[in-house]
């Protein structure tokens, strides 16, 4: 095999095995930064767009999804954000009090709410071996709606010899319909 033809399988493997996956709503605006927890007080559709609800990601799936049609949040600390899924009706499903520092975090004018690195990969029949990072976020997006971001990457070796690195990032957008 000529050196030529050598280095264009390298690039094929390379390339094929290196990718980044992305999805959001149309016309997605990046996160604004956010100064105070009173900037995210206001009332948000639950279901987002493209998809997803709001209240499974504060509540992990602990109430339905579709039941929820507002989520409410208020500042009724300077520190603490309560939350309040409303059904059609404007009853309330569910309220739940959060503080910074306890259930909570802010980075960099949005909420953290996960970023982990770990080892992927090594298990048996499992062909890859590497280091992979996890995130989730909440905020606001310069237009003033919630957003969330959820991502992550990879990068590491296949079957030991195979170059390998993977990144993905996906966001939703939550209308925000009122103060």
């Amino acid at each position: 095999m000529n050196a030529t033809v050598r280095k264009l399988l390298i690039f094929v493997l390379y390339a094929g095995l290196t990718g980044c996956l992305y999805s959001g709503p149309e016309n997605n605006s990046e996160f604004d930064r956010v100064t105070d927890l009173r900037s995210f007080a206001g009332i948000y559709r639950n279901a987002g767009e493209p998809s997803g609800y709001l209240s499974d990601v504060i509540w992990h799936g602990m109430i339905p999804g579709r039941t929820v049609v507002n989520i409410e949040v208020r500042l009724p600390h300077e520190k603490s954000l309560s939350v309040m899924a409303l059904d059609e009706r404007g009853s309330v499903l569910k309220e739940q009090l959060f503080e910074e520092g306890k259930d909570f975090k802010m980075c960099q004018g949005r909420i953290c709410l996960k970023n982990s690195t770990r080892i992927v990969g090594g298990q048996a029949q499992d062909p890859m071996l590497g280091v992979g990072n996890e995130y989730s976020e909440l905020g606001l997006d310069q237009q003033g709606s919630g957003k969330f971001r959820s991502g992550g990457s990879a990068v590491g070796l296949v079957y030991m010899v195979i170059p390998m690195a993977v990144k993905s990032k996906e966001d939703i957008r939550f209308t925000r319909i009122g103060d």
